[in-house]
């Protein structure tokens, strides 16, 4: 009877021994698990901090041009507006001379007309 007690309590002994021994082996894999998707974390937050940085300098880069383009936008409308004012003054300068290309002889008319537009 003693034999068998202790045969018994020696295998008790070793199942409780392969129990822990699987828990430090799934412990350890788990360990190793956590480590992998730490480093996986760190990989995405630094690649996201690029992504960051990128939209960051594409996002400056296109309000620059933006500004550069409103800049040449405001210099083309007043390159605009003084052709237009330029083409009013000329009209009005043909509107004047004209009656007087119908009047006046050839020779007069070329004198008077760089008189006037001067």
């Amino acid at each position: 009877m003693l034999l068998w007690k202790l045969s018994q309590e020696e295998y008790e002994r070793q199942q409780r021994e392969q129990r822990l021994s699987a828990a430090d082996e799934k412990a350890g894999s788990a360990a190793e698990e956590v480590k992998t998707y730490k480093r996986r974390i760190e990989e995405m937050e630094n690649e996201l901090q690029k992504t960051e940085r990128l939209f960051k300098n594409q996002i400056a880069t296109h309000e620059k041009k933006a500004h550069e383009n409103w800049l040449k936008a405001r210099a083309a409308e007043r390159v605009i507006a003084e052709e237009k004012m330029e083409a009013t003054n000329l009209r009005h300068k043909y509107v004047i001379l004209m009656p007087m290309f119908s009047v006046l002889p050839l020779k007069e008319l070329v004198s008077v007309s760089y008189l006037s537009l001067s």
